[in-house]
């Protein structure tokens, strides 16, 4: 009997750049099309590298986008003159900020062949809009939104990034599928027409797993983006028939996991809670380690405050990380033995996701059975990508 074999990969994104580095050194592509929202200036070593090798892929479909907006204001992260402002919280990091503000000019120069400036396009929420909900649907602080996908698209892989082409201290995953419809998916859809009039862009890779792009200025304030109405849905069944359609589903949840940069807010949180409280499951929010910028720094303390006076006399269990981390995946498990994931680049942030929103890109598994392919991808990432990183202990 042949094994089959996985048509995915999980590693660190740091495994990833470095094959990524060398196999662009080594092979002729066809097509390298990478996603980032910032281009760091002055380049460390491996960005320049990385960005050297895709030059020299002189036959190829070849280009970096990036949100120009972004990366050439240099300050959107954080006030230089706050200085306990995330990320400037000491004098390094704000000397650095600062360096890289004069910099940055100089490095899109460098590689203007291959950049390619991506930002967010203002647009109201339809064609056939009425003007009353056009005006509606504009959301006021839409200008902070930023293109916070990222990816990149290599021949036939298409590989979503929890982070940024930019080394740091921090936990971040890479998944490859290798598809070629999720590749040209990657290669097209952030680009196209269409997420200004529907607001979010789907491809289905097969009956259990899609790729889910998120317009960033789409829909009305009140409700939240696509990516976020299905983490909703896979951690309370009772939304799942709001959010897709259908009956009622006849499951109920007992392990999530709830991983991302910070802690859960508004419904997401909501959610969680009646996870734990009404279908007895176990809840798990790791947290930064402590003393993380994310737990103390100006504005995150109070949403940890919040979380830790929500959270109180509950069971949900929340252990501090080893390690920093910038990894965005939630994980779902249901007593009928499926297994449901989205993983991608929105950190749920569901408060304000209401206001400003950001361009996202996430993998969905939908209820995935043993033996199918999303379930053994949701096994890899809880493995490989979760507890060998030190996510989770458990």
């Amino acid at each position: 009997m042949v094994e089959r074999q996985p048509n995915f990969l999980v590693e660190t994104q740091s495994e990833y750049t470095d094959r990524l580095i060398r196999d662009l050194g080594k092979n002729t592509v066809d097509r390298a099309i990478l996603g980032t929202m910032i281009i760091d200036a002055p380049l460390y070593s491996k960005e320049r590298q990385l960005l050297t090798n895709l030059e020299q892929q002189e036959q190829a479909q070849v280009e970096v986008r990036y949100d120009e907006a972004y990366t050439k204001s240099m300050s959107c992260a954080g006030n230089r003159n706050v200085k306990r402002w995330y990320p400037l919280v000491d004098s390094m990091a704000r000397l650095k900020r600062d360096v890289s503000a004069i910099t940055i000019d100089k490095t899109l120069e460098d590689f203007a062949d291959i950049l390619v400036g991506v930002h967010p396009r203002f647009k109201d929420c339809g064609t056939n809009a009425k003007w009353l909900r056009r005006i509606a649907s504009q959301h006021l602080l839409q200008p902070l939104g930023v293109v916070h996908a990222k990816y990149a698209a290599v021949d036939n892989a298409a590989i979503i990034l929890t982070g940024n082409f930019v080394p740091n201290n921090m936990n971040n995953l890479a998944l490859t599928i290798n598809n070629p419809s999720a590749s040209d998916f990657l290669v097209n859809a952030p680009l196209s027409e269409d997420l200004s009039r529907v607001g979010y862009m789907v491809e289905r890779l097969d009956a259990k797993t899609s790729l889910v792009l998120d317009y960033g200025n789409y829909g009305q304030p009140a409700q939240l983006p696509k990516i976020n109405r299905l983490a909703e849905a896979m951690i309370d069944p009772k939304c799942e028939t709001e959010t897709k359609g259908g009956k009622l589903a006849n499951r109920k949840p007992t392990k999530i996991y709830f991983i991302s940069q910070y802690m859960p807010d508004g419904k997401l949180l909501e959610a969680l809670k009646r996870a734990e409280q009404e279908y007895d499951a176990e809840v798990v929010v790791p947290l930064q380690p402590k003393g993380d910028y994310r737990l103390q720094a100006l504005g995150y303390h109070t949403l940890f405050a919040n979380f830790q006076r929500q959270v109180a006399g509950s069971n949900i269990a929340t252990p501090y990380r080893p390690k920093p981390s910038h990894i965005k995946c939630l994980i779902g498990e249901y007593d009928d033995g499926t297994k449901s994931m989205l993983f991608g680049t929105d950190n749920f942030g569901t408060t304000i996701n209401k206001f400003v929103r950001n361009t996202e890109l996430a993998l969905y598994v939908d209820h995935a059975e043993p033996g199918e392919d999303g379930h053994d991808l949701v096994e890899a990432v809880l493995g490989r990508g979760l507890r060998d990183t030190g996510e989770l202990t458990d």
